[in-house]
């Protein structure tokens, strides 16, 4: 796979489920390109995770720049970020209105953790959770051993 810099939309097209490909316009290209240019991001990163987890827009109808916003927010979350400072991220502009209306800071009990609790992020997390468990299996198997023989 060519670098989340380098790669074209012809190339990040083909990589997606053929139902999808018409789906990612220049526009929306554009924008995962600016959040995977994002310093937080190792470079290409971004890209992969929306390559990743393409497959969950074959479990129901969302548009894509929902999707491309869930797989930003869930990144985060796997970086270590709280539900709160994650969604603050990702939607600057959402917390900042709150602020300029004058109500509180977004707070775990409000649009971040409704957001989190959004069956597409969900969907994402999940399928996010299931490598890092088959990455460490053996390690658990071995670690499983290494206390039974004790």
């Amino acid at each position: 796979m060519v670098s989340g810099d380098e790669i074209t939309l012809d190339e990040f097209r083909s990589s997606l489920p053929a139902r999808q490909q018409k789906a990612f316009t220049d526009e929306a290209f554009e924008l995962i390109k600016d959040i995977g240019s994002n310093l937080e991001f190792p470079e290409g990163e971004f890209v992969k995770s929306i390559l990743s987890y393409s497959g969950v827009l074959m479990t129901g109808r969302y548009k894509t720049t929902d999707y491309i916003k869930a797989v930003e927010y869930c990144t985060y979350i796997s970086s270590g970020s709280s539900i709160i400072d994650a969604y603050r991220k990702t939607f600057p502009d959402r917390a900042l209105r709150r602020l300029e209306d004058g109500r509180a800071e977004i707070t775990s009990s409000s649009a971040a953790t409704i957001y989190h609790k959004n069956a597409l992020v969900q969907k994402i997390l999940t399928q996010a959770t299931i490598p890092m468990r088959l990455f460490f299996r053996k390690d658990k198997y071995d670690a499983i051993n290494v206390l039974a023989t004790e």
